[in-house]
């Protein structure tokens, strides 16, 4: 058994040190640690040598430095198809891992061949204070396996919390589309595989920022053309998990659900490109395919409101 911790990093001087050493604290150590630094210019390349330095590091913990800005999604995924381990954990760089996440978590994955993709509860930390993901249930049980429904473009958990298996890793590369983020394709092929779980035990603080780059993206998102490049994606992706089932020769509810989505993802594009309020209309039919109705509501406020 081993494990790859994949850290990508842009002008994190603040806070990756303290994330480092997290890293380093692990009661059950890494095999390898990959940083991936996309160009920073501050002094997070010096702080990331000095620590691999002092502890005596360099024969597991590698920093690489990219030729050019790739940006974080594809910064991501590249490191993890790199990765060497049998189990991948990206890893952001200005979290805290809680002393026992590879260890609880590699665990789990050893005696639950079935899982590929395992995701574990975390705590939000703004500033110094720590806020529960969401309330705990202890009726819950501590493993439970995420099912497959209409609303799968919906993705609950951040990959700073995944623990991927390798063969989904190496998998991924024939589906990847350049736009993806890691962690909601790597949780959709965990869905259509039946092989994505919770592990209710918060093993990391996961910090916020109300300007961190993804928090920007979700921004835009405000704009009509930005919402039409969402949905543009959101049916490569219906395309790619098409693909996928194919070549696994997975037939029934798996591809009815991606045939229904991908139809109703076009119409919305239609209704936006056009205006037209026939096509709004037409998505009556396929409000099942919304995760909240009054986000049906919220098409006709973006189109003709905004």
């Amino acid at each position: 058994m081993t494990a790859s911790i994949v850290m990508t990093t842009y002008n994190g001087e603040e806070h990756v040190e303290e994330q480092l050493q997290s890293l380093l604290n692990q009661s059950l150590k890494a095999n390898e640690v990959l940083i991936y630094d996309d160009g920073s210019t501050d002094n997070t390349i010096n702080i990331i040598r000095k620590f691999i330095a002092s502890n005596d590091l360099s024969d597991s913990w590698k920093l690489i430095q990219n030729k050019e800005n790739k940006g974080w999604k594809r910064n991501f995924m590249e490191g993890i198809w790199k990765a060497k381990g049998d189990y991948i954990f990206p890893c952001d760089q200005d979290d805290i891992w809680y002393d026992n996440k590879l260890e609880k978590m590699i665990k789990i994955m050893e005696s639950h061949q079935q899982i590929n993709l395992l995701v574990s509860d975390f705590e939000y930390m703004y500033g110094e204070q720590k806020v529960r993901n969401k309330p705990l249930d202890e009726k819950n049980p501590k493993l439970e396996k995420v099912e497959l429904t209409k609303h799968w473009l919906r993705v609950d958990f951040p990959g700073c919390v995944f623990c991927i298996r390798k063969n989904m890793a190496q998998k991924s590369k024939n589906y990847y589309d350049a736009e993806y983020a890691h962690d909601d394709f790597f949780w959709r092929i965990g869905l259509f595989e039946q092989s994505l779980y919770i592990l209710h035990d918060e093993l990391i603080g996961h910090r916020v920022y109300k300007e961190s780059t993804f928090s920007k993206e979700v921004l835009q998102l405000k704009t009509r053309p930005k919402k039409i490049e969402w949905l543009d994606l959101s049916i490569n992706c219906c395309k790619s998990l098409m693909r996928m089932l194919n070549n696994d020769n997975i037939t029934g509810k798996e591809k009815n659900l991606i045939v229904g989505t991908e139809k109703a993802l076009k119409l919305r594009k239609k209704f936006y490109q056009t205006r037209n309020p026939i096509y709004g209309i037409m998505l009556i039919k396929y409000l099942n395919n919304y995760q909240f109705k009054k986000q049906y509501l919220g098409d006709w406020f973006f189109i003709y409101f905004r």
